[in-house]
């Protein structure tokens, strides 16, 4: 069954350090890499813009998101989500 990425893993791999980082990064490799079967969906990639957007980081946001939607598998695919594997 896959695991959901909310918004926030994709956040705090992006920002500043925070204990949180760290094992989000480590989580995006697993999910990188193959070993952990993921989903997410279009709010997590509309909240991923809107968040780095108002915090003036546009070509931030705008990268961030092209790689939520490049994750392992078939994005544009999956009407209910965005699978990663």
């Amino acid at each position: 069954m896959p695991v959901f990425l909310d918004t926030n893993i994709f956040l705090y791999v992006a920002g500043g350090a925070r204990p949180e980082r760290e094992a989000c990064i480590a989580l995006l490799r697993r999910v990188s890499d193959g070993s952990m079967d993921t989903i997410v969906n279009a709010e997590v990639v509309q909240e991923v813009m809107f968040v780095l957007v108002r915090r003036g980081r546009l070509r931030d946001g705008l990268r961030l998101a092209r790689d939520v939607l490049a994750l392992p598998g078939d994005p544009a695919g999956h009407a209910e989500g965005v699978r990663s594997s």
